[in-house]
């Protein structure tokens, strides 16, 4: 006696699932070979370079005239408008205990020596 084939039909949602599962299927395979070949075979696009460069040749130039300007100002201009003081000589009193009083000794003002301790 043939036997009857026992498994019960699939439902209409499992029917639809397994033809929405066999389009995507079939269009994967279709397009992922036409997809790989369409990338493979364009170069790769440029990155965008800017215009100027950075940092600016202008920019750095400028800085360094600024710095070198500093510099002259520094050397050959004074810091304040006034005269530079005259050197006085300043003594000091002699310490107590001592027997003959130190020679004296002259003593430069700031002003003079401002360009050597900077």
């Amino acid at each position: 006696m043939p036997m009857r084939n026992e498994r019960p039909l699939p439902t209409p949602r499992a029917q639809v699932a397994r033809v929405l599962v066999g389009a995507t299927a079939a269009v994967l395979l279709g397009a992922g070979p036409a997809i790989a070949w369409d990338l493979s075979t364009q170069p790769p696009r440029a990155v965008a370079r800017p215009i100027w460069p950075r940092p600016s040749p202008w920019l750095s130039a400028g800085k360094q005239m600024k710095t070198a300007a500093g510099g002259l100002a520094r050397v050959y201009l004074p810091r304040s408008s006034d005269a530079p003081a005259e050197s006085t000589e300043v003594t000091a009193p002699p310490p107590p205990g001592a027997g003959a009083p130190a020679p004296a000794r002259s003593v430069a003002p700031a002003a003079a020596l401002s360009p050597y301790l900077e």
